[in-house]
């Protein structure tokens, strides 16, 4: 999304022509501004003067610009030991200073100063194949922080960070995990998302480092996160294959919960806010916005002084009984999703007087599932069941 709240995606699949789409109305129309065939777009990003930069999966001609918010396009050679390999990030610190990542053979991380006339390669070489860069992230004192996804083995994977603008890297921590995004709070936390691990006991989750610190911590372990993002009032959004959707924390971590009515079913992977923090996020060949703002978000969503359920028994066979608590909802319901985020059953209720639901759940395929409450659009709680009949 540029300065003005124009929206750019990069598409391609398979038996899907390729290319760049443009919406200059909210995503309510689309203008298909570049065809690249039968390839794949898999990065993109606009640089502070408006500029947006574009990369491939396509062989030599992969990398591109536009300077008139996507109505000419013009290519950009890369380096030619990056011939064969995939644009899989980039960050466009300005017109003329870029930063792209390409999987090939191996990692490389590509720079130029000059708007591509001239690259460094700033990472590749043996030490890193079969993984990428996968993030790029730069705090307020110049450090610049890197993540890995690898695949082949293991010590691949993890954070590393230079602080002598890329000359040297040191090691920063979550090695063996395959880390897919990196994302900056006001103050200062850094958070990564993990997708997997090379080793069996290396979780997949979200974790962060504190300003000042030196040592990761969990903050949610297990769900298989694509890409993490946080809006000007420090909540954090993130996207996973488990729990399949979009989730959130309004606490700075300490608690998640989904928020995933109205979203298709299945696997969500990038997500990013527009101008007025509005949250865009992508599953297959779906495009989903929030219905409403992501920022000011009434602090009674969490307090569970006010409101609470208790479930039981979980697991549960035949009946399912959720107790309810509130002093100041409105029209609150309960709801049932699979682990595809598809909604099951759905139940409002009167919160004066009905205290209790038993929901008839013996013909429920046995699984895991959430029950969600919620007032009108707003999610309040969520708890994890599993059910076998």
């Amino acid at each position: 999304v540029n300065d003005n709240g124009d929206i750019f995606i990069g598409t391609g699949g398979v038996n899907v022509t390729g290319g760049v789409y443009r919406s200059t109305d909210n995503a309510q129309t689309w203008d298909f501004v570049y065809n690249l065939g039968d390839f794949g777009f898999l990065s993109i990003d606009i640089s502070p003067q408006g500029d947006i930069f574009v990369g491939s999966n396509k062989g030599h001609d992969k990398f591109f610009k536009s300077s008139d918010n996507g109505d000419s396009w013009q290519e950009i050679l890369l380096p030619d030991y990056t011939l064969a390999a995939n644009v899989m990030k980039i960050l466009a610190i300005s017109s003329d200073t870029v930063f792209v990542s390409t999987w090939g053979f191996s990692a490389q991380l590509n720079r130029t100063y000059d708007g591509g006339l001239t690259w460094d390669s700033i990472i590749g070489g043996e030490n890193h194949i079969g993984e990428y860069v996968s993030d790029i992230i730069i705090n307020d004192e110049g450090i610049i922080y890197v993540s890995y996804v690898g695949y082949t083995g293991a010590d691949q994977g993890g954070v590393f960070y230079s602080e002598d603008n890329g000359i040297t890297w040191q090691y920063s921590g979550l090695i063996n995990h395959m880390i897919t995004s990196l994302d900056l709070n006001s103050e200062g936390d850094i958070f990564a998302g993990c997708w997997g691990g090379v080793a069996s006991d290396e979780w997949p989750g979200l974790y962060v480092l504190r300003n000042g610190e030196t040592i990761w911590d969990t903050l949610i372990a297990s769900p298989q996160i694509g890409d993490v993002a946080i809006n000007s009032d420090g909540y954090i959004f993130f996207t996973s294959q488990w729990p399949l959707g979009v989730s959130r924390s309004m606490d700075n971590g300490e608690t998640f919960e989904l928020i995933n009515e109205g979203l298709p079913p299945g696997y969500h992977n990038n997500i990013v806010f527009d101008n007025d923090e509005y949250l865009y996020a992508t599953s297959g060949d779906n495009l989903s916005r929030s219905i409403n703002t992501t920022v000011s978000i009434s602090e009674q969503e969490i307090n569970t002084e006010t409101a609470f359920i208790k479930v039981s028994p979980n697991p549960a066979t035949t009946v399912l009984t959720i107790t309810y608590k509130s002093t100041k909802l409105t029209n609150p319901n309960i709801s049932i999703l699979n682990t595809e985020g598809k909604m099951v059953y759905k139940q409002g209720f009167k919160p004066d007087n009905q205290r209790e639901i038993c929901i008839d759940i013996s013909s429920f395929i046995n699984g895991v599932y959430v029950v969600v409450l919620s007032d009108e659009s707003r999610i309040i709680e969520t708890e994890k069941i599993i059910i076998s009949n």
